[in-house]
């Protein structure tokens, strides 16, 4: 690999400039970040939930309990929830569009 190639990658990537991993390194660097990028996303579908379920819950517990918020954020959850349901369909059938 060029070494113009690896600074832009080392910038974009906000590195050290005297951060100089090669070969087996690198590349378990990169293997390690994929994961933690595979164990972020798994997780996003339940950090979005729960979040969704406290704003439900405090908008429940308000005096006023706006029903037009409460439309909303149910709308929301389902819209969360078919979206998941698509994602599923898509890795069962094999298909990415």
């Amino acid at each position: 690999m060029k070494v113009e190639t690896l600074d832009t990658y080392r910038l974009r990537a906000k590195l050290p400039a005297h951060f100089n991993l090669e070969g087996k390194g690198l590349n378990k660097e990169i293997k390690l970040a994929r994961k933690r990028l595979e164990a972020i996303r798994e997780k996003t579908y339940d950090h979005r939930h729960s979040w969704l379920e406290s704003l439900e819950i405090s908008n429940d517990i308000t005096k006023e309990k706006d029903p037009e918020r409460s439309r909303i954020l149910k709308q929301i959850v389902s819209r969360e929830e078919w979206h998941k349901r698509y994602r599923k369909c898509q890795e069962l059938m094999g298909s990415n569009t």
